[in-house]
C-alpha cells in the first residue's frame, strides 16, 4: 500500500507479544528527505540550476528566473536581469566553461548572458536574420544542439563563441519530415564539460545515437543485436548519455523516459552502437523526466541517475554484485527534476512538480526503513486500511498478570488510526472474554452504490469444558463522525470469526466450520440497520480463510484442502474442490480461476479450476509458515500482471507475481540448468528442497520460478555462465544470447 502518497509501497504489520505489542511499517528504497518547498509556480514545465561562482545562485523555470543567493527562491524582476528571455518558453539552460557566462535555449533562438550583470553577449540567429522555429534543444557546458521545425539538427561549439559547427538534414519517412521530440547531449563521464554524442528522439518513437561533430550514425562494426538507432512503443520525452561506473574501459548507458512511463535503458558499444535493451515502469499516466547527479556518488559507483513520473527511482551501478541497480525514491508526480550543487543544499535535487518546486538530498541508496509504534501490552492482532478515512483499523488484545496472585485478566478493542501519525481517533471497546479476531473494510450494499464499512469479527472465550468457541459476533462500525464511531449492526453468530470479505454487496465469514453470508438490511419498521443471514454452507471441519472473486468464494479448510463456492439464491452451492488433504492456511485467488493457498507444512500450492475439481498445477516448498497472501506489490515493473505480497511467521516479507507465458518459460529453462550448477548445504539440489512435503508423501516442485536461486545467474563466473547456457545436452540449450538472458533475469529485480 502507499497510505502516504509518497510513491513508495510499504507494508504494514502487526508484530511483537506480551509487553512488545507494535504496528511496524517497513519500505524500502532510497532515502530521500525534503529540505525546502516553494509552492505556485504555475504552467512550469522544466527547470535549469545557473551556477555563479560555486554555488547555484539563479534557478530557471521556463519563463521565471529565481534567485537563491541566500537559501530561499526569490522571484528576480524582469529588469534585474535583461538578458534572459522571460517572454517565450525555455527549452534548455546551464552554465557555460567560460567566465560567468549562460546559455539559454528558447523557441526563438540561442542567448549567451553574463550571469554577473545579466546582459546579453551573443544570440543566434543575430537580429535582423530569418526567424526560426527551436522544437528541442540539449546544452553543456561547451556544447549545444537544436532542432529546428522541420527535424533539422544543428550542433554549434560553446567554448570562446557561439559557432555552428555541423548541419543534419531532416530524416523523411513517408514524404514528411521525422519532427524531432528530445535531444541529449550531456557529458557522460564524470569531470569532463563536453559529449562525443548526441542522442536523438523522433515524434515517430525512434530514437538514434549521433557521433560528434559530424552528427552521423556509428559506422562500427556489425555486433550482434546492437544497431545506431531503436525504435519504441512510445515516443521518448526525456534523453540522458550517462557513464555509472568508474574508470577507463566503462561503457555508457542510454536511459529513455517514454511518455507513457517507462524507462528504457540501452547499453552502448564501443562503436557507438545500442544493444541489451532492459526496461522498468514508473506509472502509467505521466512521461518519465530524468537527470544525472553528478555531485553524488554511489558506494563503489559513479554518479548515478535520478528518474520520476508518477513515481521516483534512482538508478545506480553496484560495484559488489557488477550490475545496475533501480531503487524506489519518493518523489511522486514530477514535471521536471534536476541536481543542484549549492553550499546550503549540497549533494542535493530540485524536483518540479505542479504543485511547486521541492528541494530534497538523497541519503542511502537501498535502505530498509522499518518504522515501529510500540502499544507495549496492547498487542495489535488483525488490521485493515480504510482508503477514504486515510486511516487503519486494528483489533488489539491486552493481557496483564496480577504480580501477586497470577491471575491473568484479558481484554480486547477496535482502535482507528490516524495513518500518517497513528494517532488514536477512536475506539470500541468489547465485551468481556470478547477478542477481535477479524478486520476488514468492506463494500456493502446494493450492486452499484455500495458504501465503505468497517467490519469487525470476534469471539468469546469457550465455556468450560468446551475446545473451541461457541459464540462470536459480526460487528458493523459507522465512521460519521469519526472520533464517534458507534456499532451500527451486529449480529451474534455461533463460533469465532475466522476472516470476513466482501461479496457480492453482502459480507463474508468463516465461522468454525461454516460459510456465512449476511446481508446490510434496513427494514421499513425499524430506524438501524440489521444484519441479515442470507445463506449458509456448512460441510466443513475448520474454516480459516476467505477471498472473493466476481461471484466465486474460496475458503480453506484446515483439515481438507481448498473449496470455491457459489452463491445461487438462497444456498450457497460448492462448485469446485481440491479433495487432497493439505492443511491449508493462507489463501488468495488471482483470478476467479486460479488460486494460491499456504500449507502448515511450509508449501505454496497453485491451483486451477477445472469444472468441477481443483487441479493442483503447482507446487513449492516455502519452508516457512506463510500467515497471509496479500494482494499488492513492493516495487515497479510488470505492471499488468497480478502480485500478491507474502508475509511469514518468522517476518519474512516475499512478492509472489504472475508473469507472462513466454517469460516463465525462459526463466524455468535458466533455473533447470542453474541446478546442475549450484547446490545448497549438504549439496542438496533445487528440485529436492522446493519439493512440496506432506506427511507421507512429496509431491513435484512445479508451477513455480524460484527467483532468488535464479538471479545467483549474475553472479556467476564466465566459465559457468557458459555451462548454464549449455544445458546437458543440446535440447537443454538457450536458445537465447547470454544478453537476453541477463536482461531476463535483471528484470526479476524489479518485482522485489
Amino acid at each position: 500500500m502507499d497510505a502516504d502518497g509518497s510513491g513508495q509501497s510499504q507494508v504494514v504489520t502487526c508484530s511483537g507479544n506480551s509487553t512488545t505489542g507494535s504496528i511496524r511499517v517497513i519500505r524500502s528504497g532510497a532515502d530521500f528527505r525534503r529540505i525546502a518547498n516553494l509552492e505556485g509556480v504555475p504552467n512550469a514545465e522544466g527547470v535549469f540550476p545557473l551556477r555563479v561562482s560555486l554555488d547555484a545562485k539563479y534557478i530557471s523555470s521556463p519563463r521565471t528566473l529565481f534567485d537563491l543567493s541566500d537559501g530561499s527562491l526569490d522571484e528576480l524582476d524582469p529588469t534585474s536581469f535583461p538578458g534572459f528571455d522571460r517572454t517565450r518558453r525555455t527549452l534548455a539552460a546551464c552554465t557555460l566553461a567560460r567566465d560567468n557566462a549562460a546559455v539559454q535555449v528558447t523557441f526563438s533562438g540561442i542567448r549567451v548572458v553574463d550571469v554577473i550583470s545579466g546582459v546579453e553577449l551573443e544570440r543566434w540567429p543575430s537580429q535582423g536574420s530569418e526567424v526560426v522555429e527551436i522544437t528541442a534543444a540539449a546544452v553543456n557546458p561547451t556544447q549545444v544542439c537544436i532542432a529546428l521545425k522541420g527535424g533539422k539538427l544543428l550542433y554549434f561549439s560553446s567554448k570562446n563563441k557561439l559557432e555552428v559547427i555541423r548541419q543534419r538534414e531532416a530524416e523523411i519517412t513517408g514524404g514528411l519530415p521525422n519532427e524531432v521530440a528530445a535531444l541529449a547531449l550531456n557529458p557522460h563521464t564524470s569531470g569532463k564539460n563536453s559529449s562525443n554524442c548526441v542522442a536523438v528522439a523522433y515524434w515517430t518513437n525512434k530514437i538514434v545515437l549521433l557521433l560528434l561533430p559530424n552528427l552521423t550514425p556509428s559506422t562500427g562494426g556489425a555486433v550482434a543485436g546492437a544497431s545506431p538507432s531503436v525504435e519504441e512503443v512510445h515516443v521518448a520525452r526525456s534523453l540522458v548519455v550517462h557513464s555509472f561506473q568508474k574508470g577507463p574501459g566503462s561503457l555508457p548507458q542510454l536511459l529513455i523516459g517514454l511518455a507513457d512511463g517507462g524507462l528504457v535503458s540501452y547499453s552502448i558499444t564501443e562503436a557507438g552502437l545500442l544493444a541489451n535493451r532492459r526496461v522498468t515502469s514508473l506509472g502509467k499516466d505521466r512521461p518519465v523526466s530524468l537527470a544525472p547527479c553528478a555531485s553524488f556518488e554511489a558506494p563503489d559507483g559513479d554518479r548515478v541517475v535520478l528518474a520520476a513520473a508518477s513515481r521516483g527511482a534512482i538508478m545506480w551501478f553496484d560495484g559488489k554484485s557488477k550490475r545496475m541497480k533501480t531503487s524506489t525514491v519518493a518523489i511522486t508526480d514530477a514535471v521536471s527534476l534536476c541536481e543542484l550543487d549549492h553550499s546550503l543544499y549540497p549533494n542535493s535535487v530540485l524536483v518540479l512538480s505542479r504543485a511547486g518546486i521541492t528541494i530534497g538530498s538523497i541519503g542511502e541508496l537501498n535502505k530498509l526503513n522499518v518504522q515501529t509504534i510500540p502499544f507495549g501490552s496492547d498487542n495489535p492482532r488483525q488490521i485493515a486500511y480504510h482508503p477514504s478515512l486515510h486511516a487503519f483499523v486494528v483489533g488489539f488484545c491486552r493481557t496483564e498478570v496480577n504480580r501477586i496472585t497470577g491471575d491473568q485478566t484479558f481484554s480486547s478493542s477496535l482502535r482507528i488510526l490516524d495513518a500518517a501519525t497513528f494517532e488514536q481517533l477512536a475506539q470500541i471497546p468489547c465485551n468481556v472474554n470478547e477478542e477481535i479476531t477479524a478486520v476488514g473494510v468492506l463494500e456493502l450494499g446494493p450492486r452499484g452504490s455500495t458504501v465503505p464499512y468497517i467490519v469487525a469479527g470476534t469471539t468469546t472465550a469457550p465455556p468450560a469444558g468446551h475446545i473451541e468457541s461457541t459464540q462470536g459476533r459480526i460487528i458493523i462500525l459507522s465512521d460519521s463522525p469519526l472520533n464517534k464511531s458507534s456499532v451500527v449492526a451486529s449480529v451474534e453468530v455461533p463460533g469465532c470469526v475466522y476472516s470476513l470479505t466482501a461479496y457480492q454487496g453482502n459480507i463474508a465469514a468463516t465461522v468454525n466450520s461454516s460459510v456465512l453470508i449476511y446481508g446490510l438490511e434496513l427494514p421499513k419498521e425499524r430506524e438501524s440497520f440489521q444484519l441479515v443471514q442470507k445463506a449458509k454452507y456448512d460441510r466443513g471441519f475448520q474454516f480459516i480463510s476467505i477471498v472473493a472473486r466476481e461471484d466465486v468464494l474460496a475458503v480453506t479448510d484446515a483439515l481438507k484442502s481448498v473449496t470455491l463456492l457459489k452463491l445461487k439464491g438462497k444456498k450457497l452451492e460448492c462448485v469446485s474442490q481440491d479433495y487432497e488433504a493439505s492443511f491449508p492456511h493462507g489463501l488468495e485467488m488471482l483470478d476467479r480461476d486460479w488460486i494460491i493457498s499456504s500449507e502448515l507444512d511450509f508449501n505454496l500450492s497453485l491451483f486451477k479450476r477445472d469444472s468441477s475439481t481443483l487441479e493442483r498445477v503447482g507446487g513449492f516448498h516455502y519452508g516457512e509458515l506463510a500467515n497471509k497472501l496479500i494482494p499488492g506489490k513492493l516495487h515497479s515493473g510488470y505492471d499488468n500482471l497480478p502480485k500478491l505480497v507474502m508475509v511469514t511467521a518468522s517476518g519474512r516479507v516475499s512478492v509472489i507475481s504472475d508473469i507472462d507465458s513466454e517469460t516463465s518459460k525462459k526463466l524455468a529453462a535458466v533455473q533447470r540448468n542453474l541446478s546442475y550448477i549450484l547446490y545448497g548445504p549438504g549439496d542438496i539440489e533445487l528440485s529436492t528442497w522446493r519439493a512440496p512435503r506432506m506427511a507421507k508423501k512429496t509431491r513435484p516442485f512445479a508451477g513455480f520460478i524460484d527467483s532468488d536461486f535464479v538471479e545467483r545467474l549474475l553472479d556467476l563466473s564466465a566459465e559457468d555462465m557458459e555451462k548454464a547456457m549449455k544445458g546437458q545436452n543440446q535440447f537443454e540449450r538457450l536458445t537465447e544470447s547470454k544478453e537476453d538472458v541477463v536482461a531476463c533475469v535483471e528484470q526479476l529485480l524489479t518485482l522485489h
